[in-house]
């Protein structure tokens, strides 16, 4: 490991995908150097993109209780542990989710001491493992019997096979981002590869029917009184999953007005993932913003700093 000073920096993704999601954002992030003072320069960033157990390269056990958000964060809050340092460390990591990655980062940010996170970026956040947590969104509630049906689909075996093997087909899976991009250029070969792959290793069926099956998890709304870092939120303004106008987006829009250390930013003409959508719209708002958190918290005699990353969840 390289001990260089360096300001940390985690990312998670959302479900099906992985820590190649942040395929075009680790490079520039790793480029971007924090403001430092004299005593302790820190000369760049420590990215980590971090697969979720169940996504990407991570194994896929079947697990007794099934997977959960609160399962994801704790495994997270444990990689934070090792790799930003002791609690009392002058920086924290800097924890970065897109859609049920977000929530991941903030429940793990909620349950570690409050010197181990430097701050949270949630691109376009869902608030639930799956659409049965957001019953306050009249499109959801509409849906719910089909959600329902869903469930005990999936409880069939060779059902939950059949779905399954539909949903991880390279043409579906074109398709259904092509919806969700705003940037249609974005949705390649490579990026179907990477969605498609992980879905054909073995337990790969298991974590899909836990994940759409499974308790919600907790609510934004819930965790945020108990985090005090500094929160930045960026969104796409063409987001299908997640919509502006929902009571997801309409929440996270107005945070800025109730809560102190907080930032919004629109991004026109993007989706449902901004880090792989339009990268640089996203660049453009989030590099200034960790500039500031990071070269903001050194402090004169306070050691080395190190602070923390995004999670992708995968």
């Amino acid at each position: 490991m390289d001990y260089t000073p360096t300001a940390l920096r985690c990312r998670i993704r959302g479900m099906c995908s992985s820590g190649a999601d942040y395929r075009t954002d680790v490079p520039p992030l790793e480029k971007t150097a924090p403001t430092a003072q004299p005593q302790h320069p820190c000369r760049r960033l420590e990215v980590y993109a971090p697969d979720l157990l169940g996504f990407g390269a991570s194994d896929k056990p079947v697990l007794p209780g099934g997977y959960s958000i609160e399962l994801w964060a704790e495994l997270l809050a444990d990689f934070t542990a090792e790799f930003v340092g002791p609690d009392s460390a002058p920086q924290g990591a800097v924890l970065v989710g897109n859609s049920i990655g977000s929530l991941v980062c903030l429940t793990a940010a909620a349950a570690v001491p409050a010197g181990r996170v430097a701050g949270l970026c949630f691109l376009n956040s869902a608030a639930a493992m799956n659409n049965k947590g957001v019953v306050s969104d009249w499109r959801i509630v509409l849906a719910l019997p089909i959600f329902w049906l869903i469930d005990l689909l999936l409880s069939i075996r060779p059902v939950a096979q059949a779905l399954f093997g539909n949903v991880r087909d390279r043409e579906v899976l074109a398709k259904v981002l092509q919806s969700i991009y705003g940037n249609k250029e974005a949705v390649d070969d490579d990026l179907v590869s990477i969605i498609a792959a992980p879905s054909y290793d073995a337990g790969a069926l298991d974590v899909f029917v836990s994940v759409i099956t499974g308790p919600p998890g907790p609510k934004p709304w819930d965790l945020l009184p108990k985090v005090t870092a500094p929160i930045f939120i960026a969104w796409g303004d063409s987001d299908p999953f997640t919509p502006l106008d929902g009571p997801v987006g309409q929440f996270f829009e107005g945070l800025p007005a109730s809560r102190p250390d907080t930032t919004f930013s629109l991004l026109q003409g993007v989706g449902h993932c901004p880090q792989d959508d339009r990268p640089e719209l996203l660049h453009e708002k989030l590099l200034p913003w960790l500039t500031q958190v990071f070269g903001g918290q050194q402090q004169p005699g306070a050691g080395v700093p190190v602070a923390g990353a995004s999670v992708a969840d995968g």
